[in-house]
């Protein structure tokens, strides 16, 4: 007590350093606030790196048994601080996920795969090289932007995407990746008649080794032409001159031209027919009922969403000047309208509460000083306590705050009951709508009332134990601990162990279960 009588009789004494300390931080801390990262969710995304190789022409079991499963059983294997490795294959791709102990540094993890990755030439030439594919934040879909045009085809759009407008928002700090359905890459297609060959007595393989040894270099391993600088060379007593082809050849018409392998006075052009189109496309994309080219943006780990947003309008005005055929429409999907209308939402709220404070603080101290002063000393106190946590590199966390599930890392696969999870009361689950997948199952336990456990949130007395570790209550197990921020968790609990107010543990430390307003419990709890 003398202390703190000595602490205010300081504060008097020096009442108008106090007040100048108190502008300074008040002034730091506005400015800290300004700059903090803003996003609808928080970083919850466990360290997982994915690797996608391409194998055009490949069917999904081709995939799996020549692509996916040599790289995961022989390149990938035994990768430090691996706890699990999925892996998707479908016609054409092989998608490989390594999933990392919690705590693992994600650059250290790419770096880790990226080692590995150096020896992918051992595997079978079936495919292209593995691609690690850079990581997203949590919420990944930053903005969705149709392009559209009235003069250029598809194709032309497909190319002004990927040289020029692809590039320009990667090249953005935030941006990690951008995705486009829809593209029509170009391609000289050579068309043949089966009819046609017979007549003119040639085979379907003298086309492709035409095709094929007439590129620079070709993707089919068994042609000449796979490796470049083997179509020879010709040499006399002073010099030696390279054969190469001569490319590009800018239309169906210069490689009609081509003579046919095999067969004297016959050209491509005789026997095929060439046209300029796209391969086939794996996904299309559509605005407004027309066909478009959908560029999906997604943002890095930890970007601020207002700032890489602003930063791609910026980008597509620049863009919009050099291509004036494509129409571009940023407004298909934007993270920031959302968030925008939050943080609208807050202030407005933030508002009303301060002026709700002052009119309680007025009518309890019926002193304007004394009110100016314990409001003042509350606003400074939310600023510095947010600007520090700002710069600590924490964040509010309103998943684990409220009590909601991460899917990525409190949900376990093929084992969660819904009802566990909250989802009757996050209007998950409909009771009226028939026929999807586990009803059955969602109903009988429901109406059964064989719900004996769920998830919590809970506040930790002491540091942030581990994911997994098992709670008790008087030296028996009565749950686990789930993900976690600061001295807030979720843990899934047998409901005949909460009680309020009741503090169990975990190893050392003390946990307290809480049930929010919004959670709906059978009898067997004790609310």
């Amino acid at each position: 007590m003398a202390r703190l009588r000595s602490i205010i009789d300081a504060c008097v004494r020096f009442r108008l350093l106090v007040i100048a300390l108190a502008a300074v931080v008040m002034v730091l801390g506005i400015l800290q606030l300004s700059r903090m990262p803003a996003d609808v969710l928080p970083e919850t995304s466990p360290v997982t790196v994915d690797i996608q190789t391409e194998a055009p022409g490949l069917s999904a079991p081709e995939v799996e048994s020549l692509v996916t499963t040599p790289l995961s059983k022989n390149l990938l294997e035994g990768v430090l601080d691996v706890t699990d490795v999925t892996s998707d294959s479908i016609e054409g791709l092989s998608d490989i996920e390594l999933h990392f102990a919690p705590g693992t540094d994600l650059y250290t993890a790419r770096q880790l795969v990226q080692e590995r990755l150096t020896g992918a030439f051992v595997l079978p030439n079936v495919s292209k090289p593995p691609v690690m594919v850079q990581p997203v934040s949590s919420t990944s879909d930053v903005m969705l932007i149709g392009l559209t045009s009235r003069q250029w085809s598809m194709i032309d759009m497909s190319v002004a995407a990927r040289w020029v407008i692809v590039p320009k928002l990667l090249s953005l700090a935030g941006v990690s990746n951008v995705s486009t359905f829809g593209q029509a890459d170009r391609q000289l297609q050579v068309l043949v008649n089966p009819t046609t060959l017979a007549g003119k007595h040639v085979t379907l393989n003298q086309i492709i080794e035409t095709a094929g040894n007439a590129q620079l270099t070709s993707p089919l391993s068994y042609l000449q032409g796979n490796t470049p600088g083997t179509a020879g060379f010709i040499e006399d007593m002073l010099q030696r001159m390279t054969i190469q082809p001569v490319l590009p050849f800018g239309t169906p018409k210069n490689m009609a031209e081509l003579p046919v392998t095999g067969a004297a006075g016959l050209s491509l052009g005789n026997v095929a027919t060439m046209v300029q189109g796209s391969p086939p496309l794996a996904g299309a994309g559509e605005q407004n009922g027309a066909p478009a080219l959908v560029l999906v943006v997604q943002k890095a780990p930890g970007a601020n969403v207002l700032a890489v947003s602003n930063e791609i309008d910026a980008a597509i005005a620049s863009l919009k000047p050099g291509l004036p055929q494509i129409a571009f429409d940023t407004s298909l999907f934007r993270d920031d309208t959302y968030l925008n209308s939050a943080l609208g939402n807050l202030r407005t709220a933030l508002i009303i509460a301060g002026i709700l404070m002052a009119v309680a603080l007025l009518a309890l101290l019926l002193s304007l000083r004394l009110a100016f002063t314990a409001l003042a000393g509350v606003a400074l106190s939310f600023v510095a306590a947010t600007a520090l946590v700002s710069l600590l590199g924490y964040s509010f966390n309103s998943l684990v705050t409220l009590g909601l599930p991460d899917g990525s890392r409190d949900l376990e696969s093929e084992k969660t009951v819904l009802l566990e999870a909250g989802f009757d009361e996050l209007n998950g689950i409909s009771w009226t709508k028939g026929c999807y997948m586990g009803q059955e199952l969602t109903a009988r336990t429901k109406y059964r009332a064989l719900i004996r456990k769920r998830l919590f949130p809970v506040r930790i007395e002491g540091a942030l134990p581990a994911p997994g570790t098992s709670i008790h209550k008087d030296g028996q197990e009565v749950g686990e601990l789930r993900s976690g921020s600061g001295s807030r968790a979720l843990a899934m609990l047998r409901l005949d162990a909460v009680k309020a107010g009741q503090k169990l543990t975990a190893g050392e430390v003390g946990v307290l279960p809480e049930i929010p307003a919004w959670m709906r419990l059978p009898e067997t709890a004790d609310p």
